[in-house]
């Protein structure tokens, strides 16, 4: 069930929300389970990873099975912030559904390696967009309908409401015969044969505090979080740029150039590769800069000057406005909090 560090794999969470949407429907799941080589004890688990070409196998056979357009948001039904293991407990605590969000599009490398996600943030909209990387297979569209079908009925978790709605949804995939399930599901305008997958939520709506917020702990469950993404990405290509990123960033911030020189590598190259761990330059210097800053910050010896300075930032200005769009509040509130 596990995998090469080169193949793409995801948390069994989501596995385990179509198996029991598959059973929820009376069907038999331990003859398809044993075909495609899954371990149903590991999977009860929620921590064992699937290759996704299994995952891929999985959808097929599924439709194959009950020949369900709508198994991808019947699926989401069944997730849980216990599904995407100590980021989706990060999320249930975290002091908006903005944040929720961040952190979901932040460490989906822990859940779904084959996720390409980015957060649009507009006057008063935040789009969040989803691409599906696979090496093999293309993925089912279903796997898409999962993933942010999972976004809303998490949202709808964490604030207790079950009302609560996106503006649109828009899939790259064609309708099913009757899109009636979509519609009610959202409950927003739902587009098909769009150019990109996204959600699309008010801006002010995601802003609302969480019933149960907690950014103290939500902040303790990220190191958490980015610690096992550590350990996962460890002997990655993705590792090696952060690493070198490290030794760069106290003098000045550095752009790609700079790092693939270092690296030896070719400007193109440096893209290239980081596109297959399904990942971006920017990305990998954005969130290693938000990881570094909260153990500065916890550090009284350093003034915020000199943590701009150690994160390659020209000054606290700029830093800080990097530091609110990352948690929401300035760095020196989130000091204060952390050292109370």
């Amino acid at each position: 069930m596990l995998n090469t560090v080169n193949t793409k794999t995801s948390l069994s969470g989501w596995v385990l929300a179509i198996v029991r949407t598959l059973e929820e429907e009376s069907y038999d799941c331990e003859l398809l389970l044993n075909e495609l080589q899954i371990d149903r004890q590991e999977l009860e688990s929620l921590k064992c990873r699937i290759d996704q070409e299994q995952v891929t196998q999985l959808w097929l056979k599924a439709n194959q099975i009950c020949g369900d357009s709508n198994l991808g948001l019947k699926a989401a039904k069944h997730m849980r912030p216990a599904n995407l293991h100590v980021v989706g407990h990060a999320m249930s605590c975290s002091g908006s559904l903005k944040l929720a969000l961040k952190r979901f599009i932040r460490f989906r490398h822990l859940f779904a390696e084959a996720a390409l996600m980015n957060l649009i943030e507009q006057d008063k909209t935040v789009v969040c967009t989803l691409e599906v990387e696979t090496k093999g297979l293309p993925p089912a569209f279903q796997a898409y309908d999962l993933c942010l079908a999972s976004i809303v009925c998490l949202f709808r978790w964490i604030s207790d409401d079950e009302k609560l709605a996106p503006l649109s949804v828009s899939f790259e995939h064609s309708a099913p015969s009757d899109d009636f399930f979509y519609r009610n599901f959202f409950q927003c305008p739902v587009l098909f044969d769009q150019t990109i997958t996204s959600l699309t939520f008010d801006r002010e709506l995601l802003e609302y505090p969480v019933p149960i917020a907690n950014e103290e702990l939500a902040t303790v469950l990220d190191d958490l979080a980015m610690k096992y993404l550590n350990s996962h990405q460890e002997g990655t290509f993705t590792q090696i740029v952060r690493q070198e990123l490290i030794t760069l960033l106290p003098k000045g911030e550095p752009n790609r150039s700079t790092v693939a020189s270092a690296l030896h590598v070719g400007d193109r190259t440096l893209l290239r590769r980081l596109q297959k761990e399904n990942t971006t330059y920017q990305e990998v210097l954005d969130l290693l800069r938000e990881e570094l800053s909260y153990g500065y910050l916890k550090r009284s010896d350093l003034s915020l000057e000199e943590t701009a300075y150690l994160l390659g930032f020209s000054d606290v200005s700029a830093f800080s406005r990097a530091f609110k769009r990352w948690t929401g509040t300035s760095p020196g509130q989130w000091r204060e909090g952390a050292n109370q």
